[in-house]
């Protein structure tokens, strides 16, 4: 019989009070909230450029044909309600940094579930990546980094309701997003879909492989 040790033990504890907090704090929300109706704006900063030269797309059809390739997303209906949202999608090459951005259900949603945290919802990239697309209620801004670097900042998208998609491509690589509402901060992304880096790296490793061949 296996044991937990003490720390594994205090580390579990300490996971499940944090989602359950959030979830507690989530359950208040309304869908006016979510969407923004009827909310005041808070003081967000204005958008900085950056070095990229980006196109802004307002459906996904659009942004997907401009991406180009094979696209990973990011829906969160395959998690359960109220899960801490970190590493669950490492194996397509995102990584979600804050530590308090959780699932939660939202019928107005694509698939009946939304990504909810405190404010802003950082996403790191395993690899370079040029494209990114968001559905989403409310508002929404991107801005992209590579490692520490400014790389674009979008259009502001959206105000208040729901149903959005805003999609960006990028002329300069980048590997890192805060998605962010520009009207009350709030940030509740429904899907997420960016430049597979998992299959960018097959494929790189399958034509390094057929090139060595020659």
């Amino acid at each position: 019989m296996e044991f937990s040790t003490p720390r594994a033990w205090r580390a579990r504890h300490k996971r499940l009070l944090l989602g359950l907090l959030l979830a507690g704090i989530a359950a208040a929300a309304s869908a006016d909230q979510i969407d923004n109706i009827g909310v005041a704006s808070v003081e967000v900063p204005d958008a900085v450029p950056g070095a990229a030269t980006i196109e802004s797309y307002l459906d996904f059809a659009s942004w997907a044909s401009a991406a180009g390739g094979i696209l990973a997303s990011n829906r969160f209906a395959d998690l359960a309600p109220g899960v801490l949202v970190t590493d669950q999608y490492a194996w397509a090459g995102a990584i979600y940094e804050d530590q308090d951005d959780f699932t939660f259900p939202y019928s107005y949603s694509s698939d009946g579930m939304i990504l909810k945290g405190v404010d802003r919802v950082h996403v790191l990239f395993t690899t370079q990546i040029t494209a990114i697309g968001v559905y989403y209620p409310g508002a929404m801004r991107i801005v992209g980094y590579l490692g520490q670097d400014l790389v674009f900042t979008s259009d502001d998208f959206g105000h208040t309701g729901r149903g959005y998609f805003g999609g960006v491509t990028s002329d300069l690589p980048f590997d890192r997003v805060e998605i962010l509402d520009w009207w009350d901060d709030r940030m509740h992304p429904d899907d997420i879909y960016y430049s597979d880096s998992a299959t960018t790296r097959a494929e790189t490793s399958t034509w390094g492989k057929i090139k060595a061949l020659f």
